[in-house]
């Protein structure tokens, strides 16, 4: 449970060559000191803790009754949890952390090009560096309908490329609000999504010039903050 301990789980194929792994329970078991004491571990004891939890977990087809109630989150801690995984076709129904610090769900759901059930909300609404990164880039498949975003204090970087790729995605976000969106929070967020038909209301101090599906403007003090955001979307 130290800095640089983590699980790692390895769900191959089964010798028989069929059948896949649906995931439930609760994963803070994997760190709890006692059954008698799960219901009450909201804590994430260390950074990297559930880091590739599943990558390489080829034939994890669902996580959607697999719990994840922590509240209090470390740096990188979900990162990569479900990287590249390409049968998964649903993720946890909550991630329920109201801040989520640095890279903690970077490239979470990287490449799960058949992911279709994702959670409704992401309820947090404060968002460290770089902490949705990637998140469910190039989910191209099936994902049409994205999760909605609470976030209210953003750090650097903290869409950066989040949907990124999502080649099926149709609705966006509801709506994304921040007084002042940091060096590059939402840069490329919905590049070449190219079926989207419902973009999110941006409610911020931002320039409209920097919004724009073009090349990314290096003017003004928010020059690459929302560069390419929409590039591709038709």
């Amino acid at each position: 449970t130290g800095a640089s301990t983590y699980w790692k789980i390895s769900a191959a194929r089964s010798t028989t060559g069929v059948g896949f792994i649906d995931v439930s329970g609760n994963i803070m078991s994997l760190v709890c000191a006692s059954p008698s004491q799960l219901s009450d571990t909201l804590e994430i004891p260390g950074t990297y803790c559930f880091n590739q939890l599943f990558t390489g977990s080829s034939y994890v087809r669902h996580l959607k009754d697999l719990r994840m109630p922590a509240t209090t989150l470390t740096d990188y801690c979900y990162q990569k949890m479900c990287y590249n995984i390409s049968n998964l076709l649903s993720t946890p129904k909550e991630l329920p952390a109201l801040s989520v610090p640095k890279n903690a769900y970077d490239y979470m759901f990287y490449s799960c090009v058949n992911l279709t059930e994702v959670m409704q909300e992401l309820p947090a609404t404060t968002i460290g560096a770089y902490a949705y990164e990637c998140m469910f880039k190039n989910c191209s498949t099936a994902l049409v309908t994205a999760p909605n975003i609470k976030a209210r204090t953003l750090g650097s970087g903290a869409f950066y490329q989040m949907f990124y790729g999502c080649s099926s995605l149709q609705f966006g976000p509801d709506t994304l609000y921040s007084e002042v969106i940091p060096f590059k929070a939402c840069s490329a967020m919905f590049y070449d999504c190219s079926a989207l038909k419902q973009a999110p209301i941006i409610m911020a101090r931002t320039p409209r010039s920097s919004l724009g599906a073009g090349t990314a403007s290096s003017s003004g003090s928010n020059g690459y903050n929302c560069s390419d955001m929409f590039h591709a979307c038709s």
